[in-house]
């Protein structure tokens, strides 16, 4: 009877064990890309509140009592604004555009204002 070595690996384990590895890695790199893209999405969202905050600055200084029952006021009830916003590639390589809203209220106490603010943006497909 004839005795065969069989030390080696066979080019069919091979090929398998690569398509394992592939298959495997490619899940990995799929998830990756998965996850980069939710990384970009709060980006955006991060810059839509530091707008948002910006503005909420902006209206600081017309808090004022020698000011605040004049119509020419920004926080005046009924008063608002809508102002376009783009912000270039600053820390995320896409163009972020949006639109800021916001509107004055007056509710029954006339010592305060209520302001609403509305941001909206377009997220890049």
């Amino acid at each position: 009877m004839i005795k065969l070595n069989r030390k080696g690996i066979t080019l069919v384990e091979v090929v398998i064990s690569l398509l394992i590895i592939l298959i495997g890695a490619s899940g990995i790199f799929a998830s990756f890309i998965a996850a980069q893209n939710y990384v970009m999405r709060a980006k955006r969202r991060i810059a839509a509140v530091n707008v948002a905050r910006q503005k909420f600055e902006e209206l600081k200084p017309f808090v004022r009592q020698d000011t605040w029952a004049q119509s020419t006021n920004e926080l005046y009830a009924g008063v608002g604004s809508t102002q376009p916003y783009i912000c270039g590639t600053v820390w995320f390589n896409s163009t972020w555009n949006g639109t800021l809203n916001y509107t004055v209220t007056n509710p029954d106490d006339a010592s305060f204002r209520n302001v609403s603010m509305t941001l909206n943006w377009t997220e890049p497909e």
